[in-house]
């Protein structure tokens, strides 16, 4: 409001200005019609640049000329000063006088509004980044080997603040890896995320199968989150003999290559999201691993990248990269299957992925 205001006061004070320039005397009501137009088509025109409706100029611009024309033709012939000196240096110093006094009105407000919003863009940004450093210290890179299972997980953020997240921890019995991806972006996403890691490292260290993880963490949260937001879980369990067990909540498919045939089997999604509705319960399914299979979990931020034409990379091209290079360290299969991606077309979304590989 107050640029808006802003703006009349100057281009009303430009109004003044274009008066100046003729001899003729000058009514008070045609000062301020001319004001009033002035200023007013200025607001017409800075409203329409805020709201990115430029194809609304040629309208307002006709609507102008027309109402112009039109003040014109039924304003009555004023009389010359020429010959009148005095009178006409007191109404260029009238004049003068009002547009100058409007130009600092106008230079005042938008000082103040400069400085209001100066101040908030500060706040915003220190808070940004504060939420920035917090996200990359509750999502570090996870390298590990936990018995016979190599671990790797990796999460890149579409923004400053991302609401995807990686873990991987020792378990009772084994080890215990999850990709979490929660709806929305921004600093809300960001708080539910650690609110999720810390809810579900709570009650891995209580024991019991991921199935009850799921649905005591979802039992936590669903009261603390706004009611649109919900998460999607991919969730491992694995143990030395090559058993995992796993949950899948609302995510993308679990890719499984099996090194003896070459190929790789799907696994959907078993549950809604997590925090869809007020009582949910999840369930889990196992895979039995063979020595170089790999599994991989990841975010629809890999599948969901969209080239010039608006054509999905899609989950194809992942599974054909992981066919190509089984045997890459994890650590370079990530930089390869993000290369895919990236290569196809731009990152709109945190692109995350657990990579676990039986030795």
């Amino acid at each position: 409001m107050i640029v808006l205001i802003a703006v009349f006061v100057l281009f009303a004070s430009v109004g003044l200005m274009a008066l100046q320039m003729h001899t003729d005397r000058v009514s008070p009501g045609m000062v301020v019609l001319r004001m009033v137009l002035s200023g007013g088509f200025a607001i017409g025109y800075a409203g329409l640049a805020m709201a990115r409706r430029f194809v609304y100029y040629p309208v307002l611009i006709v609507a102008q000329v027309l109402i112009e024309t039109v003040v014109g033709r039924h304003t009555p012939s004023p009389m010359s000063l020429v010959g009148h000196p005095e009178a006409l240096q007191r109404q260029l110093t009238l004049l003068a006088s009002l547009a100058m006094t409007g130009i600092i009105i106008a230079y005042s407000l938008m000082i103040h509004f400069l400085g209001v919003e100066g101040r908030h863009y500060i706040q915003a940004r220190t808070e940004v980044a504060l939420a920035s450093e917090i996200h990359s210290f509750l999502v570090p890179v996870c390298s590990a080997t936990h018995g016979n299972f190599e671990i790797y997980g990796a999460s890149v953020p579409s923004g400053e603040v991302g609401g995807d997240l990686v873990d991987a921890i020792p378990g009772p019995d084994g080890w215990i890896g999850y990709v979490a991806d929660v709806s929305g972006h921004g600093v809300q996403s960001g708080v539910l995320m650690a609110m999720f890691k810390t809810a579900v490292r709570g009650q891995i260290a209580g024991g019991g199968s991921l199935a009850d993880i799921l649905r005591e963490v979802h039992r936590t949260l669903f009261r603390l989150k706004l009611q649109n937001m919900f998460i999607t879980v991919g969730a491992l369990r694995g143990r030395d003999d090559g058993t995992v067990r796993y949950a899948l909540a609302g995510h993308p498919p679990i890719l499984h290559y099996q090194k003896a045939s070459g190929g790789i089997q799907e696994y959907p999604a078993l549950d809604p999201p997590v925090g869809i509705m007020p009582e949910q319960e999840f369930s889990e399914k196992e895979i039995q691993c063979k020595p170089g299979d790999l599994l991989l979990v990841l975010t629809d931020g890999f599948t969901e990248v969209f080239d010039k034409k608006k054509n999905e990379l899609g989950a194809e091209a992942l599974k054909k990269k992981l066919q190509m290079l089984p045997e890459l360290p994890l650590v370079d299969l990530f930089r390869e299957l993000r290369k895919t991606a990236t290569d196809f077309g731009t990152q709109v979304d945190d692109q995350t992925l657990l990579l676990a590989r039986w030795k």
